[in-house]
């Protein structure tokens, strides 16, 4: 427990307040704070936490955010099987290259299928790990399997947040990174209604711990991602994130910028539209539906308009209106 700290206001007007390490600006995820990420069941929650992860390793932004220095993470995996975790890594790693460098060796992940951060056997295996690395972060994924009791539960949930504020936070001075699901959305005339943060299920205690909330939802337009809450600084405005779905990564890309590629890639003359939309998912790590999006609103603008090939009758091609 900290002592109390007694001070006049002119000597705590004539401090010099020390500088604040952020592991992401501005002030998203810094040493001791917890960051909550929620969201419906399969959005790829998972996933967005493995970017994280990276991001946070390799000192690359995240979804648009900096990152100012590479970090070691220890990401605790309880719900994608340990196959599926190293094919989607390996993909994901196309992205960020950390094999055999120190960003690689910096990652650390662990599958704990089976154990529940208030049970004592379990929490101090969890913790003799995080005391052996040292790692900056530390991620849950999925709250729900580390937890005894229904995620729900108020009392199951503060007796969670108790062991990993006084058995991980406090001693070791990590950042927690928490990934939780919505509860059921609620419905007037059968359109789900979205009240934000209120949404991670058991939120009164969850809202309340939480330093940082960020809640990633589906929409049409792509994955909008909302911060909810921020206690440490003004919260960034909502991003729309792209998912490319051949390299499993979520980045931040502007509509202007992908529609400024597409007439890049396009070109002065007739251009195959399925060369666009591959060139471009990998170049910037995004879905090709997305590209596809942003060529339906050249088009629907006249920038661009679209013809099959009169020597390949099954290939569309992409004309700039000059």
């Amino acid at each position: 427990m900290k002592e109390m700290k007694l001070r006049t206001v002119s000597s705590l007007l004539g401090m010099v307040p020390p500088e604040i390490v952020q592991y992401i600006e501005p002030k998203v995820l810094i040493p001791g704070s917890r960051l909550l990420v929620f969201g419906e069941t399969g959005i790829g929650k998972s996933l967005f936490a493995e970017t994280l992860a990276f991001s946070l390793v390799s000192g690359r932004p995240f979804v648009g955010l900096h990152v100012p220095v590479a970090r070691r993470v220890l990401l605790l995996q309880a719900e994608v099987p340990e196959d599926e975790f190293w094919g989607r890594t390996v993909k994901m790693d196309r992205v960020y290259g950390v094999k055999g460098t120190p960003a690689g060796e910096n990652f650390f992940v662990a599958h704990v299928m089976d154990h529940k951060i208030n049970r004592w056997k379990d929490f101090k295996e969890i913790e003799g790990v995080v005391r052996e690395i040292h790692p900056d972060v530390v991620i849950f994924d999925p709250m729900y399997k580390f937890m005894s009791g229904e995620d729900t539960n108020q009392g199951a949930l503060k007796a969670m947040f108790d062991v990993i504020d006084e058995g991980l936070i406090a001693p070791y001075n990590c950042a927690v990174v928490i990934v939780h699901n919505s509860r059921q959305a609620p419905q007037v005339n059968g359109v789900k209604l979205n009240l934000g943060m209120q949404e991670a299920r058991g939120h009164t205690t969850i809202i309340d711990w939480a330093d940082v909330i960020l809640q990633l939802r589906k929409t049409p337009e792509g994955h909008k991602l909302t911060f909810e809450k921020s206690r440490h600084a003004t919260p960034p405005a909502t991003k729309t994130v792209a998912f490319n779905e051949e390299d499993l990564v979520f980045t931040e890309v502007e509509e202007l910028d992908i529609a400024a590629a597409v007439l890049a890639a396009v070109g002065v003359g007739p251009t195959p539209m399925k060369a666009v939309k591959e060139g471009l998912a990998k170049e910037l790590s995004i879905s090709q539906r997305t590209v596809e999006r942003a060529v339906e609103k050249l088009r629907a603008a006249g920038v661009l308009f679209a013809r099959k090939n009169p020597e390949r009758g099954n290939e569309v091609q992409l004309i700039r209106n000059e």
